[in-house]
């Protein structure tokens, strides 16, 4: 047995399975430090139990590892890759110094596929993608420019729908969809995955339902996330150039303001809801607008009735 060719089979089973870089993960997974694993690599075999532990966690033979030869590992008869596997040992043979470059290529690859894996599994399927049980409403139009407040109607109530009402899910003939040209959320956010602007459509339906939505958001992963989700459409430019007037803004109920984050606040005897970005000084609320031509407002904390952080802005 050569020691200088265990040592190679070594370090290309753990290249293989974690990487040119990966020493430091490798060492961790055999409960070693990374300095004694680079003993290893560099001029000594591991005991038995150490290069048992290889064979384990990566699948390898453990005759192989220390032989470099086994039945196990030699190409079957009808395996339509012998040909190349053999052309490819011929040539490391007759090239040894082309092993690196043939490990690197070999990486591109491998990433590559996993990269393009990711892509697959973020875009939903198609009969996953049309399907209404990931419509979530849009409920109206928050506005982006001063608060205004307004009076009751002739029968002394409130003039807005109860929040909890309109969140709902309506099958209705779609008019038309509008694929989404940018989605982006917040980095400050904590748990709220980024989007692709692929994975959001806007829905227009022919008629307002019942409850007089006309217009939904369609995204799976967002319904999947936050099923009690809905939209409101910006209404102004004081937000600008963060969110521009008719970009959609999608919320949910479980997910409250954050520190200097951008949300969604209903005042107390209020008719309509504001969109700033939220700070908190005692018992106040800042609402800052991104527009320096709009001035910041106080707002007293007994006076916000709720206050929604923007988890994704939506343009199309």
């Amino acid at each position: 047995m050569d020691k200088n060719l265990i040592i190679n089979r070594i370090r290309q089973v753990r290249e293989s399975y974690a990487g040119l870089r990966g020493k430091s993960s490798f060492s961790n997974k055999l409960g070693l430090t990374p300095s004694t694993y680079n003993y290893y690599e560099k001029d000594r075999i591991p005991p038995i139990e150490i290069l048992w532990k290889i064979c384990k966690i990566t699948g390898c033979d453990l005759e192989w590892l220390v032989t470099g030869q086994s039945k196990s590992q030699e190409p079957k008869k009808n395996d339509p890759l012998t040909p190349l596997v053999q052309r490819m040992d011929v040539f490391l043979k007759e090239n040894p110094a082309s092993i690196r470059a043939m490990e690197a290529f070999f990486e591109l690859l491998v990433h590559k596929n996993s990269v393009e894996t990711s892509k697959n599994q973020l875009t939903p399927e198609k009969s996953h993608e049309d399907s209404q049980e990931h419509w979530l409403p849009v409920l109206g139009r928050t506005a982006a420019g001063l608060i205004n407040y307004w009076p009751e109607n002739e029968n002394g109530l409130p003039q807005v729908t109860q929040l909890g009402d309109l969140i709902q899910k309506h099958r209705m003939n779609i008019l038309h969809k509008l694929p989404s040209r940018q989605v982006s959320c917040d980095s400050a956010l904590s748990g709220v995955p980024q989007l692709e602007a692929n994975q959001v459509s806007v829905v227009r339906l022919h008629e307002m339902t019942e409850q007089g939505v006309c217009e939904f958001v369609q995204c799976q992963r967002v319904v999947e996330r936050y099923p009690d989700a809905f939209a409101l459409r910006i209404d102004g430019d004081s937000m600008s150039p963060h969110m521009g007037d008719g970009d959609l803004v999608i919320l949910s109920p479980s997910v409250p303001h954050a520190e200097a984050v951008a949300a969604v606040v209903k005042l107390k005897n209020q008719i309509g809801v504001t969109c700033k970005i939220v700070r908190t000084q005692g018992n106040d609320l800042h609402l800052i607008p991104v527009n320096e031509k709009y001035e910041p407002q106080i707002i007293a904390r007994d006076q916000i009735e709720w206050a929604l952080a923007v988890l994704w802005r939506v343009s199309y």
